[in-house]
């Protein structure tokens, strides 16, 4: 049985300002190309991506894309339509990354993976939070297919026992929402060079 990788891009990218952020430059590359490479690097058989814009998809070269034209889209519209996706395909799980989380690494996506397939789901914690990337077993897709608002599967998420997830450095856990977290990023990377 296989796999899912799914990529949430389909944010508003209202806190960030007249840009969209997933295409703001990190690194002489599209912030959204990060998450999108690491991913696609973590060992799944299938990749899927919900996005609402052209000019992202255009950038998910390996990815089976799902667009909505609607730029208000809530967290849950879009994971509930990967969800639906990883069920049509008869993946054994799904392990979901957000495109604006540019330092997660491959090694973290996989020992996700790992832990998820052992225990049904897995998540990544700083020690304080639990928050994606996650990984959740076909069982639970009717769970997640009941989220709704904005929040995704962040109360699923924030039920997951200590021992299934796997810790990380609070750094590795940048999410980039406004243009202050983009210069957190860029000075992350740079940490990491030297």
């Amino acid at each position: 049985m296989s796999v899912v990788g799914i990529l949430l891009a389909a944010g508003r990218s209202v806190r960030f300002g007249s840009e969209d952020k997933l295409l703001a430059d990190l690194r002489d590359r599209p912030l959204i190309w990060h998450a999108a490479t690491a991913l696609a690097d973590a060992g799944c058989d299938r990749l899927v991506a919900v996005t609402t814009q052209s000019s992202v998809a255009n950038i998910l070269k390996e990815y089976e894309i799902i667009q909505f034209d609607r730029p208000s889209l809530m967290q849950s519209d879009s994971l509930r339509a990967a969800i639906s996706r990883a069920g049509d395909l008869d993946a054994e799980g799904a392990l979901i990354a957000l495109a604006d989380m540019p330092l997660i690494t491959v090694e973290t996506l996989r020992r996700v993976l790992e832990r998820g397939r052992m225990h049904g789901i897995s998540a990544v914690t700083d020690g304080r939070r639990r928050m994606p990337p996650a990984y959740f077993h076909k069982g639970i897709f009717p769970e997640l297919l009941k989220t709704d608002g904005d929040r995704g599967a962040r109360s699923l998420i924030a039920q997951i026992a200590t021992e299934t997830c796997i810790e990380v450095p609070e750094e590795e856990l940048i999410d980039v929402d406004e243009l202050g977290d983009l210069e957190r990023a860029r000075s992350e990377f740079r940490r990491r060079e030297t």
